[in-house]
């Protein structure tokens, strides 16, 4: 699918709500992929633990392939926000994982139509294998997102 901008995707949206009035709905090509930020809490990828359970989750539980997901260290990611050289809306979801952004930057997230998960930091979970189900179960929700 080609870039849209963001006069495309805001119509989109507004022909998403307005739905009731066209049946047949929008053509497949017209709508946007499903794409889904993973926001680490620190910026490198962990421990080779850390990073295995989140691919494990991402590739394995979610089934998702690279072209639907990025990752990126909280900072890297809150910098790019702010200097605009990243847009929320290139993402369906966000997932913060173990730091959540301010609730100003959650709430405007949400006010543009992003589905917003925050879960267990990794290391937390890696040294406490028993969070794993309520890692997943926050993980889970992004199938109900998608």
């Amino acid at each position: 699918m080609q870039n849209l901008n963001q006069q495309q995707v805001t119509l989109l949206a507004w022909l998403d709500a307005m739905s009731a009035l066209y049946p047949a709905g929008l053509p497949e090509p017209c709508k946007k992929e499903p794409k889904i930020m993973f926001v680490r809490k620190d910026a490198g990828r962990g421990s080779s633990e850390e990073h295995e359970l989140l691919m494990a989750a991402i590739n394995k539980g979610l089934k998702l392939n690279s072209a639907q997901y990025q990752i990126m260290g909280f900072g890297e990611y809150m910098t790019g926000i702010e200097k605009q050289e990243l847009h929320a809306s290139d993402f369906t979801t966000v997932v913060f994982l173990g730091q959540a952004p301010s609730q100003e930057v959650l709430q405007r997230m949400q006010s543009d139509g992003i589905s917003v998960v925050v879960t267990l930091d990794l290391g937390e979970v890696v040294a406490n294998p028993n969070m794993k189900r309520e890692l997943w179960n926050d993980l889970i929700k992004l199938i109900d997102t998608q």
